[in-house]
């Protein structure tokens, strides 16, 4: 028996109703299981969908919001540690910067709009922290977005890429990352694939 697809409103559904916010931003075995077993394969099919070419849940708000979630936060979750965690990141931003050019990102309510600019926090290009900055200033109601993305932009600016990711990525880390990373440096939660890094 062929399993029913995962369809965008699942992916929704999942995330903010199902989902206590907790676990957005705190590391879980348990919740990356869950992840992993429901969505898991759903990221590798719809990424072939996507870099196939235009993928159809951009022709939707909702579509193109459950992209952002599916390539830039769940992915997170299923292969934490990893250097596949990062790998739908470029998916994740040509989306994001496709849902803010047709303004759609305007649709999102507010309380769940900071998701579609998260891509950009999670770039190691200082243009894109920028971009972060200046959208969640100017779009977002709650500050705290905007204060985790100057600390971002932080990490950025001095090192020219998140330290922390380092390890996942078989980068060699300087003598400045070593000290930061030694010293705690940031990383929200203290854990960089929670989900701000």
């Amino acid at each position: 028996m062929t399993p029913t697809p995962i369809t965008a409103d699942d992916i929704l559904a999942f995330w903010f109703e199902e989902t206590d916010p907790k676990h957005w931003y705190q590391a879980s075995h348990a919740f990356d299981a869950t992840v992993r077993r429901r969505f898991g394969k759903t990221i590798e099919v719809e990424a072939r969908r996507y870099e196939a070419g235009d993928h159809p849940w951009l022709a939707t708000t909702d579509g193109a919001f459950a992209l952002i979630l599916l390539f830039d936060q769940f992915t997170r979750n299923v292969w934490r540690g990893s250097n596949v965690a990062f790998s739908c990141d470029p998916l994740a931003l040509d989306v994001a910067r496709r849902m803010i050019a047709r303004g759609l990102d305007w649709a999102i309510p507010d309380e769940r709009r900071a998701f579609v600019y998260m891509p950009f926090m999670h770039s190691e290009d200082l243009a894109d922290q920028e971009l972060c900055i200046a959208y969640a200033e100017e779009r977002l109601s709650d500050p705290s977005t905007a204060r985790h993305a100057r600390l971002h932009r932080d990490v950025i600016a001095r090192f020219g890429r998140f330290p922390y990711r380092n390890k996942a990525l078989g980068r060699d880390s300087t003598e400045a990352e070593r000290v930061y990373l030694e010293s705690g440096g940031y990383a929200p939660g203290q854990i960089e694939s929670a989900k701000s890094s």
